[in-house]
């Protein structure tokens, strides 16, 4: 029975078979039969009978090793794809109405996992949060993970077993920000005021920024989205330094930035 990468194993025809047997023949007995003076004589009747037997097993063969094909491909696929993909456990909490961040996986944190959480810890419903969260970790992450986090409780899998669950949450930073618009001379659209521009940047964060997210000032207000009488549009920002800056905002996981309208300078030149 051949056998390509392409087809895997292919069964014999009956024609195949019946040569084999003539050639055998022929070189056992010093005949010289050809196919068609073989059809019909005792020796044909004979081993018609054992390629029937011998296709019957060659098919079976063959779509056997078609399902272990399958089987070992669709293995291969699960084995590929993470118990806990990050995608699939923040829309997990988002569900439960969480919002969340992952720490980074490197292989110094190989096991490990570190979620952040963003609830309050000196809130009056913490309590109960906490006790739904460790429950969510329990629920949608794989086992044998240790996990890191300075709020820590325990939870009882299924098996009777008590198992230790952690997270974080956030450390909040309030951010400073500086929008300097300069208008177009080119430009007859006219343009916002100072509290239209903030109401649209105040949108932008609450739409584009998320926990844990460095903060890349280009991405939230923008020429052609916000400002197309404008001819340039600058946002920076400072947290507990004086000087503000227009450089990414490199932030930890855990990192939290909260933004204010009584914290933002918008000018207009």
């Amino acid at each position: 029975m051949p056998y390509t990468q392409e087809n895997n194993y292919i069964p014999d025809t009956l024609n195949d078979l019946m040569t084999r047997f003539l050639l055998g023949v022929n070189k056992q007995f010093n005949t010289s039969f050809t196919l068609e003076t073989f059809i019909g004589t005792g020796f044909y009747k004979y081993f018609f009978v054992i390629a029937q037997q011998i296709l019957t097993v060659e098919n079976e063969f063959a779509e056997a090793y078609t399902k272990l094909q399958d089987y070992i491909r669709t293995t291969n696929e699960s084995i590929a794809i993470p118990k806990t993909p990050r995608e699939g456990l923040i829309a997990t909490f988002a569900k439960a109405g969480y919002v969340v961040s992952l720490e980074p996986q490197t292989l110094e944190n190989a096991g490990k996992l570190g979620v952040c959480v963003d609830v309050d810890p000196n809130g009056g419903e913490f309590a109960d949060q906490k006790a739904e969260i460790l429950t969510l970790l329990k629920d949608y992450t794989v086992a044998g993970l240790y996990y890191n986090g300075t709020h820590r409780g325990t939870v009882r899998l299924s098996n009777g077993q008590d198992f230790e669950f952690a997270f974080y949450t956030p450390t909040r930073q309030e951010l400073t920000l500086k929008l300097t618009v300069k208008l177009s001379q080119n430009s007859t659209l006219v343009a916002d005021s100072e509290a239209k521009i903030k109401q649209k940047l105040l949108a932008n964060l609450k739409e584009l920024y998320s926990l844990g997210a460095n903060f890349e000032p280009e991405k939230y207000f923008t020429i052609s989205r916000d400002a197309p009488y404008a001819s340039s549009v600058a946002l920076e920002w400072r947290g507990i330094s004086a000087d503000f800056s227009a450089n990414i905002y490199e932030a930890d996981f855990k990192d939290l930035l909260l933004f204010d309208e009584n914290r933002i300078q918008v000018v207009i030149s």
